[in-house]
């Protein structure tokens, strides 16, 4: 079955905005597929990875192929200790709103809070799954 970009992601964020909005313990997991467009560094002290660093990128969001929003993330290096760890915060722009997560990001797979959001998403909670892999990231939104 051929589906159109608009009926993905209305069935998507209408599904994720159900749960949501009724404010139940269930929750509602998106599939999403990122794939960095564009990145970018900045090195705040002595040159090289130190404490303070930040790095800044973009994602273009697709759910089964179909191109449905961006991210927009900034992290901060926050040192090596156990591991090495930045804190992120992101801005994810889906159709009929907005997500904003936050939490520590690491090399393996890593979740982070979604704190808020705009549109159909105001007062968002949940989580966002990130899982790494060599063409970009899976990430498993859950709306609570």
């Amino acid at each position: 079955m051929k589906w159109t970009l608009v009926t993905a992601a209305a069935i998507a964020v209408a599904a994720a905005v159900a749960f949501s909005a009724h404010g139940g313990t269930s929750s509602k997991t998106m599939k999403i597929v990122a794939t960095q467009h564009d990145f970018g560094q900045v090195d705040s002290g002595k040159r090289g990875l130190t404490r303070g660093d930040s790095s800044v990128f973009s994602e273009v969001l697709r759910i089964e192929g179909k191109t449905v929003g961006a991210d927009h993330i900034a992290c901060t290096f926050m040192g090596m200790w156990p591991k090495e760890t930045d804190f992120c915060r992101g801005l994810f722009v889906l159709p009929g709103g907005s997500l904003v997560a936050e939490g520590a990001a690491d090399e393996g797979p890593f979740t982070v809070a979604i704190v808020g959001g705009t549109g159909r998403y105001s007062g968002a909670r949940g989580t966002i799954r990130a899982i790494p892999s060599k063409t970009g990231e899976t990430l498993l939104v859950s709306l609570l």
